[in-house]
């Protein structure tokens, strides 16, 4: 597994050696994104989406068809299919740069958060 998502959960504490095995031994399916491309594929999610590479962000189509950017998502970051469905709702994610994302099955990042529930992995210390 790429290091980015243990970089980035390390950041709220250190990762226990059982931590960062468990996230290394994630099965990833990455892909890559063009520029302007939205990364979810719409309906329910059945993977999380992490980024590898390159600059997404959260938008939102307003009624006169403007977009608006929500949020950025970096290297490192989770997109949203961690969430529960209400959460999921009203925006979408998309690619500002050309993007290597890598989709995590949502079942195995539950369970991951299951057994590991500090922070999704994180430690919160002592």
């Amino acid at each position: 597994m790429d290091n980015r998502l243990i970089r980035r959960l390390e950041y709220a504490g250190l990762l226990s050696d059982a931590e960062r095995e468990a996230l290394h031994s994630l099965a990833l399916r990455p892909r890559t994104v063009a520029a302007r491309t939205d990364i979810d594929i719409g309906g329910p999610p059945n993977s999380v989406c992490l980024i590898l590479s390159g600059i997404a962000c959260r938008y939102k189509i307003w009624s006169d068809g403007a977009r608006r950017i929500i949020s950025l998502i970096v290297p490192g970051d989770l997109c949203d299919g961690h969430l529960p469905l209400p959460f999921l709702l009203g925006h979408t994610v998309g690619a500002l740069t050309p993007c290597t994302v890598a989709d995590i099955p949502r079942q195995a990042m539950a369970e991951l958060i299951e057994t590991y529930p500090r922070g999704s992995g994180a430690r919160s210390g002592g």
